[in-house]
């Protein structure tokens, strides 16, 4: 067991979290002082984070509504629930896990974004949340929810703005935007709000309050990680972390599906950016250095290439440069070695995007969207049949640092009318996985399977380019 940290640490007074509304939202300003096990405050801060990253998915894709409801209902109820005391000290811990991690400047403002934008959802999802959490969190003295009686000497004003919804009254200096806009209705000094106006005050305090929390956390964090070293390396990389299936091949059940001659067409087909460029560059050189070959090696691995058809396809291209001794003598042990036969004998499984991205890269390999020049990618969408508005939304996905979902954009307009909309691409053999579901079956209205002529006729190729390819 271990102390939570903020005890440790001891820049905090502690205090009861319990609380007794329905709502169960907190504002977080009381950390737990309660002991708990390092797998709960790891599974806790993991569950936070998948719910934090689903939010901000949505809002790059621009869900919104009933969509939106939907998607960050389902993620709650399964990952951060909150309808007891027990879950709600699970989202208070779990928050403050993430506020270890996210305390960094370069870090805390994704973690505020997130972090309001699942407040302002939470309080939406019911008229009396707003109530709750001021008393809750002890902010009625400050904000309240204007009675029936406060209303009738504004009835005739407070109709004309905001029809029957509820009102909130607050110092007029903290709605200065709404005042501006002639949103409110202004009385001694106080300002009437709408429901809806009034949240984004109340979210907007508290991601300013969390932003200046984090400057101060962020300054304790060293000590807080030194005194805990159990839990620094789950601190330290929580961010970066990939949730979804290893692509091994004991979870795919592929090895042996995939043969070298089927390699060229399935690139063109259905290989992500970065894999098609670790392709390309092999093709063209007939070698890669380490770090390109075990990216695209352990990639080609989880797509079903055998052993065996491994050192024969690596084998063949690079012994167009080399002679096979050298092969056998530099290379062929590494490529075992990836395949668990070698060395410790570990079962190596392919690298995430998280992976990818953070590994930095070359000519060779890495991200693409992270690593090439606009001009370089916009050459290499239009190869793969992306049209100029959609080079244009990706590159502009780009700039922004959104690399992931620069790559999810990329595949729906390279699989257009797919059928895979809750898609999110966080591991290059998950691409390659919804790729060729797409092709089998997914883009044929009744389910039938594509064949190597289809796969031509659409490219426009004939089966002597590929044999080309292939040679």
């Amino acid at each position: 067991m271990v102390k939570t940290i903020e005890s440790k640490a001891k820049i905090f007074v502690s205090d009861s979290n319990k609380r007794t509304g329905k709502s169960w939202i907190s504002n977080y300003q009381i950390p737990p002082t309660d002991d708990l096990s390092i797998d709960d405050f790891q599974q806790w801060g993991l569950n936070r984070i998948r719910v934090l990253k689903h939010i901000d998915e949505c809002r790059i894709n621009g869900i919104s509504g009933d969509d939106l409801n939907r998607k960050l209902r389902a993620m709650e109820n399964q990952f951060l629930p909150l309808t007891n005391e027990e879950e709600q000290k699970r989202d208070i811990v779990s928050h403050w896990t993430l506020r270890l991690a996210y305390c960094r400047p370069a870090d805390r403002n994704w973690f505020v974004t997130q972090e309001g934008a699942l407040l302002k959802w939470r309080l939406s999802q019911k008229d009396d949340y707003i109530t709750e959490y001021l008393s809750d969190n002890h902010l009625d003295h400050h904000y309240r929810l204007v009675t029936t009686q406060e209303r009738e000497p504004f009835q005739k004003n407070l109709k004309s703005l905001f029809g029957e919804k509820p009102v909130y009254k607050l110092p007029f200096e903290q709605a200065l935007d709404l005042l501006r806009q002639k949103k409110v209705l202004l009385h001694n000094g106080d300002c009437f709000v709408s429901k809806d106006d009034f949240a984004s005050i109340l979210v907007a305090a508290f991601k300013n309050d969390l932003h200046d929390a984090l400057a101060v956390f962020y300054k304790a964090q060293a000590n807080i990680l030194n005194q805990n070293d159990t839990i620094a390396p789950f601190v330290e990389h929580v961010g970066t972390m990939y949730f979804g299936s290893d692509y091994g091949v004991d979870s795919t059940k592929r090895s042996g599906q995939v043969k070298p001659a089927d390699i060229d067409m399935l690139d063109k087909r259905s290989f992500p950016m970065c894999m098609h460029n670790s392709h390309t560059k092999l093709r063209e050189t007939h070698h890669l250095k380490h770090a390109a070959r075990m990216q695209y090696g352990l990639f080609l691995k989880g797509i079903g290439l055998s052993l065996e058809d491994a050192l024969s396809f690596w084998r063949t291209e690079f012994t167009r440069v080399m002679g096979v001794d050298k092969f056998d003598k530099e290379y062929s042990y590494n490529i075992r070695h990836n395949y668990g036969k070698e060395g410790k004998r570990t079962d190596y499984t392919p690298y995430s995007c998280i992976k990818i991205i953070n590994n930095g890269g070359g000519n060779d390999h890495g991200c693409p969207f992270k690593n090439f020049d606009a001009v370089n990618l916009r050459v290499n969408m239009l190869q793969r049949g992306v049209p100029e508005n959609g080079v244009s939304e990706v590159l502009t996905l780009v700039k922004d640092h959104h690399y992931q979902i620069a790559c999810r954009k990329h595949f729906e307009w390279t699989h257009p009318n797919n059928n895979f909309q809750e898609l999110s691409i966080q591991h290059p053999n998950q691409y390659f996985e919804h790729s060729e579901k797409f092709f089998n079956n997914g883009e044929q209205a009744k389910g039938e399977k594509k064949t190597e002529k289809d796969f031509l006729e659409e490219n426009q190729l004939e089966e002597a380019d590929l044999i080309a390819l292939e040679n």
